[in-house]
């Protein structure tokens, strides 16, 4: 009995762990503290900007191959993360990014749509139903959206947006 409850525990632990990460990028956790994260960055040398009027950290990253910005958005308020933005030049990456995200999450809700010259992809969070991730490609930059559900409506509801 004492052995099926240690396992018991052990198992929500890790699963209550899955939901709380922020789509598995860099150990990231929805809802954790801006100055946690800027520690955090500092610790790992990497070049970090705070824009305060969209409420942001910056550092460059190399993902997918390529060389990109990475933007951590934060609650306005309360200084929570709430979405992950990658951001790159070109789609080079573009056919790496959508192998990946499919074989991670399956495929995506919206697939190659188009508005414009604007394509947009739409995945939903097999662990959370309100988080999603949106890979948009236009003909300036390609941007790679990590959005943490019930975080980043809060962000919207702090920053006015709704």
């Amino acid at each position: 009995m004492r052995r099926t409850l240690i396992l018991s525990g052990i198992i929500v632990s890790l699963f209550s762990g899955a939901f709380s990460e922020a789509y598995e990028f860099r150990g990231y956790t929805w809802g954790q503290s801006l100055e946690r994260t800027r520690r955090r960055l500092e610790r790992r040398d990497e070049i970090v900007s705070y824009n305060k009027e969209s409420s942001t950290l910056v550092y460059s990253g190399f993902f997918y191959g390529e060389e990109c910005k990475v933007s951590l958005l934060f609650t306005p308020e309360s200084g929570e993360l709430a979405g992950i933005a990658l951001v790159w030049a070109d789609d080079t990456a573009k056919d790496n990014i959508l192998a990946d995200l499919s074989r991670k999450y399956g495929e995506p809700l919206k697939p190659g749509m188009k508005a414009r010259d604007v394509e947009y992809y739409l995945w939903k969070s097999p662990t959370d139903p309100n988080d999603r991730i949106a890979l948009i490609i236009d003909p300036k930059a390609m941007v790679l959206g990590y959005y943490g559900g019930d975080f980043y409506e809060k962000y919207r509801q702090e920053a006015g947006e709704e």
